[in-house]
C-alpha cells in the first residue's frame, strides 16, 4: 500500500491564507543527481595538488562529516586554492544540464504551491531566484496582494517570488554572492545587518515549511532560536513551522514540537533506499492548496453557467476555470457559456434536476429582455425570483457604479458583486467549498 500523507489542517490554512513561506534546503535538490556537500568537497579536493599536510587535514575534516567539520574543510580548501578557482570548480560540479523527471516534478509542485515567498539556501540552478539585496527584501516582505489563483501558481507559472539566500551560481559573474565557507556565513549573518534583519522578520511573521533540511546548520539554528525567543515559544504552544524529514523517531517528533516549535512531516526511507515519501508530501500539500486542483475538485460534480456576450474581456477567468475543469476530468460538463439573457433563462428553466447548474455568473449588461427596461443582471435576478429557480448568482461587472449596483444586486438575491478576477475566484470558492472550510 502506498504512502498517503495527511496534510495538517493548520499548515493548509497558513498556505491558503498567504501566510506561509517555503524554505528549500539541499535535500530538495538531491533528486536532481547533484552531489551532497561532503561528496562535492571530496571531488574538489581530488582535483587539487595542495601539500600533503593541508590535503590530509582537509580530508580528515571531510571524513569527520559533521556540518561544522565540512564548513571548516570548505574554508581550508578555499584558502588553499583561492576564491576564484574555488567558485569556478564549484560551478563546474553544480551546473545543471539536464533535469530528470523526479526533479522536474518536484519543481512543478513547489511552484504550484501558493507560498507567499520561497527562501532557499541552495545556489544551484534548479530554482531561479533573486540574490539578497534591499530590492529583494522589499519585494519579499512587502509583496503584492496575495491571490491563490494568481497565474504564477498555475501550470507554466514561475511560482512564488524566490530569494536565493546563499547566492546563485547561475547569476552573472560578480553578482552571484555565493555563500560557501565559514567566513562567508559569518560575514552574511553578523556583518550584513539587512540580511539578518530580513531573515528574523520573515521567520517571525510567517509560518515556515522547511523542505530538505537536516537542521545541522548552526547559523540557521541560531536564527531560529532567536525567533523562538522573540515570540516566546513555550511547551504546549502551537507550532510555528513544519518540516518534511525522513526517518524521524517518535522521541524526536515530540522534541521538535515541544522545544523547537516544529511539526515534523516524516516518512520512512526503508533504510535509506526510498526517498519517494518526500515527493508524496510535496504532492499532498500541492493538491490541498493549488487553486487549479482545488477548483477542479469543486467542478467535478458541479456546473457553472456564465452569461457574457463579450467573453474576450474575461479570458483570464475562462482560462483558469477551463484548466480547473480539465483537471476535474469533466471539461465539457463544468463550464458553459451563454451570450444573452433569453438563452440563460431558457437553460435554467429546462435544466434537469440531476444535471442542473450550481452557479450562475452574469455581467451587469446593457442587453435586455424584450419589453424590459432592466439591465441583464436585474432582469435575470427578477426572473429567477418570480419562477422560484434557486441558484447562487455572482455578478461580475466593472467597478463603474459598483456601490449602487452591488446594493441592488444583493437586494434581488445575488450572492455577491465583484469586479476583479481575484475577488471572483474567492467568491466562487466560498460558494463551492465545504462549510467546514469556509466556516
Amino acid at each position: 500500500m502506498g504512502f498517503n500523507p495527511r496534510v495538517p489542517s493548520e499548515l493548509s490554512k497558513a498556505i491558503l491564507n498567504g501566510n506561509c513561506i517555503g524554505f528549500v534546503g539541499a535535500g530538495f535538490s538531491a533528486a536532481g543527481g547533484l552531489p551532497n556537500w561532503k561528496v562535492l568537497l571530496e571531488r574538489m579536493l581530488a582535483k587539487e595538488s595542495s601539500t600533503h599536510i593541508v590535503a590530509d587535514y582537509i580530508r580528515g575534516r571531510i571524513d569527520h562529516g559533521t556540518a561544522h567539520a565540512l564548513d571548516e574543510a570548505a574554508q581550508m580548501l578555499e584558502d588553499t586554492i583561492g576564491r576564484d578557482k574555488f567558485s569556478a570548480v564549484l560551478k563546474e560540479h553544480l551546473s545543471v544540464t539536464e533535469v530528470n523527471s523526479v526533479m522536474l516534478r518536484r519543481i512543478e509542485l513547489l511552484k504550484g504551491t501558493p507560498f507567499r515567498t520561497i527562501l532557499t539556501t541552495n545556489f544551484d540552478t534548479f530554482l531561479p531566484g533573486s540574490v539578497p539585496n534591499r530590492a529583494t527584501y522589499r519585494k519579499a516582505l512587502r509583496s503584492e496582494p496575495f491571490h491563490l489563483s494568481s497565474e504564477c501558481y498555475r501550470p507554466e507559472g514561475q511560482g512564488a517570488f524566490t530569494v536565493k539566500l546563499h547566492g546563485d551560481l547561475g547569476a552573472p559573474a560578480g553578482d552571484s554572492s555565493v555563500v560557501i565557507t565559514r567566513r562567508d556565513y559569518r560575514q552574511h549573518l553578523y556583518s550584513d545587518s539587512a540580511y539578518s534583519t530580513f531573515l528574523r522578520g520573515i521567520l517571525a511573521t510567517r509560518t515556515v515549511l522547511y523542505m530538505g533540511f537536516s537542521f545541522e546548520d548552526a547559523y540557521l539554528n541560531e536564527l531560529r532560536s532567536e525567533v523562538l525567543s522573540l515570540v516566546g515559544h513555550n511547551v504546549g504552544d502551537e507550532v510555528t513551522s513544519y518540516a518534511i524529514m525522513n526517518d524521524v523517531s517518535e522521541q524526536a517528533l515530540v522534541h521538535f514540537r515541544k522545544h523547537e516549535g516544529i511539526e515534523i512531516l516524516s516518512y520512512d526511507t526503508k533504510g535509506g533506499a526510498d526517498f519517494s515519501g518526500f515527493d508524496s508530501w510535496l504532492e499532498a500539500i500541492y493538491r490541498k492548496t493549488n487553486a487549479v486542483v482545488r477548483f477542479g475538485d469543486y467542478l467535478r460534480e458541479r456546473r457553472i453557467l456564465w452569461l457574457d456576450p463579450h467573453p474576450s474581456n474575461n479570458t483570464e477567468a475562462f482560462d483558469f476555470l477551463q484548466q480547473a475543469a480539465e483537471s476535474s476530468g469533466k471539461p465539457s460538463y463544468a463550464l458553459e457559456m451563454v451570450p444573452d439573457v433569453e438563452s440563460t433563462l431558457e437553460k435554467l428553466q429546462n435544466a434537469k434536476a440531476d444535471e442542473g447548474y450550481h452557479l450562475l455568473i452574469t455581467h451587469w449588461g446593457a442587453d435586455r429582455l424584450k419589453d424590459s427596461p432592466d439591465p441583464a443582471c436585474v432582469a435575470i435576478l427578477k426572473a429567477l425570483r418570480k419562477q422560484d429557480i434557486r441558484i447562487p448568482v455572482i455578478v461580475f461587472a466593472s467597478n463603474s457604479h459598483a456601490e449602487e449596483r452591488k446594493v441592488e444586486a444583493l437586494s434581488l438575491g445575488a450572492a455577491d458583486y465583484c469586479f476583479t478576477f481575484g475577488a471572483l475566484f474567492t467568491r466562487i470558492e466560498s460558494i463551492f467549498a465545504p462549510a467546514l472550510i469556509t466556516g
